[in-house]
């Protein structure tokens, strides 16, 4: 907190993500965080933001929506992005993106579904940056199919992070045998895991 106050910008944003993820909870503590992050420019600007993200996600968990759906091949990330922003999706649980023209863009938009446990991203072009994002935002996600898809061990590793993670599709990814041991040991809740044409097959 010293260093935040000093506008430390990493530890300002460390500040918020312990805010993000409610890894403090005692109050007292909490709201000396909420004191020094009101402290500073930056540290007022990124408390605001983290506000506003916590807003939006209350606000589409409260409007509810299809908790399934099936975007057609061929769509784009133009064509999610314009879809969720037309009704409400904050109960939607599954997603299927299979053999569309998604890419590691449309992880902007996934990350604004609180509910999602199942994302199907079979043959499309989603990389590691989506990756990354996703490992970020959607601790509760179940079931992920990464299928033919441009993903590595850059973007891999970061899904370590996700404990709810029971099933997952690295079929013909460029994954190692020390990335899937990694995986393996730090995602204590995989049952299902599908490694075939890859170098830890």
């Amino acid at each position: 907190m010293l260093l935040a106050l000093r506008a430390n910008q990493t530890m300002v944003e460390i500040l918020c993500l312990m805010l993000e993820y409610n890894i403090i909870e005692n109050n007292d503590t909490q709201l000396q965080i909420i004191s020094t992050l009101e402290s500073t420019q930056v540290g007022f600007s990124m408390y605001e933001q983290l506000c506003d993200r916590q807003r939006e996600l209350r606000e589409l968990q409260r409007k509810g929506g299809p908790t399934r759906l099936t975007l057609p091949s061929k769509s784009t990330d133009a064509d999610l992005a314009r879809l969720l922003s037309s009704g409400s999706f904050g109960n939607l649980e599954n997603l299927s993106l299979a053999f569309t023209n998604v890419t590691s863009a449309c992880a902007e938009q996934l990350i604004k579904l609180p509910s999602l446990k199942q994302l199907n991203l079979w043959s499309t072009q989603f990389g590691d940056a989506g990756l990354r994002l996703l490992s970020e935002h959607l601790a509760c996600l179940q079931v992920l199919n990464l299928c033919e898809t441009p993903v590595t061990d850059a973007g891999l590793l970061a899904l370590s992070s996700m404990k709810s993670l029971c099933s997952l599709n690295m079929n013909s990814t460029k994954l190692s045998a020390d990335t899937y041991e990694d995986l393996k040991a730090k995602l204590p809740n995989l049952k299902e895991v599908d490694v075939r044409y890859t170098e830890a097959w």
